[in-house]
């Protein structure tokens, strides 16, 4: 029997657009955006709301077939060619250490951005799948789902939420402490929710608690927004 691979982990070579972006703190209010903004501008909002002059956001590149950690949960056994070019973090700035922002415990929100809406619905769908998965189900084999339901182990732990919208998958990071903003988790999530999705919009999710031990599949009504 072939034992179990540890994760590989990476140093990436190429680091780009990494600078560190600047908001303010306020407590919430229930106000509704008027402006369209672009998926990305809004996830920046949130994200300048949660952290305000903590943020650090970087944009590093994919790898290919040589996947560091956070970046496999992304991958499919079945591409042939590249689907995503880079990925974006959102980082507590005075939490990083010599791992930087590409350590997932440091992170608030990875955001990856797919060559269109087809090729990110595919990731997802496979986030769903590879997510039901249990380590004890894959004994004696190796490769990229092996990795990947090691760090979905550790999710379930901890907790998170895995979703999808336009062409982009996110992962928004939880721990078993409080959240960064706000009074629980699952609040947290709908406020994250709310920069992607318009209200009363339902978004499909995989979600984890802390020690709950499970990776759920579940639909999530969008509530208003909270910030601008």
């Amino acid at each position: 029997m072939k034992s179990l691979p540890h994760i590989l982990i990476l140093v990436f070579a190429t680091l780009s657009s990494c600078g560190t972006q600047k908001g303010k703190q306020h407590e919430p209010e229930a106000l509704e955006t008027t402006t369209a903004l672009s998926i990305e501008e809004s996830v920046l909002q949130f994200a300048q709301y949660v952290l305000g002059d903590d943020l650090h956001m970087a944009v590093h590149q994919r790898v290919p077939m040589n996947y560091w950690d956070v970046q496999m949960i992304f991958e499919a056994n079945d591409w042939k060619s590249d689907h995503f070019k880079n990925y974006t973090t959102f980082a507590n700035t005075p939490h990083l250490d010599k791992r930087g922002d590409r350590n997932y415990t440091e992170v608030i929100l990875f955001m990856v951005p797919f060559k269109d809406i087809p090729s990110a619905q595919h990731a997802f769908d496979a986030i769903k799948g590879s997510s039901q998965i249990r380590i004890k189900d894959l004994e004696g084999l190796a490769g990229l789902l092996v990795e990947q339901v090691q760090i979905y182990e550790r999710i379930r732990m901890s907790g998170g939420l895995l979703t999808l919208k336009d062409n982009y998958v996110f992962y928004l990071v939880e721990s078993c402490e409080n959240p960064p903003i706000g009074d629980s988790w699952e609040n947290y999530e709908h406020l994250f929710l709310s920069s992607i999705g318009a209200p009363r919009e339902t978004i499909e999710v995989v979600n984890a608690d802390c020690g709950v031990d499970e990776m759920a599949i579940a639909t999530m009504k969008v509530r208003k927004r909270a910030f601008e």
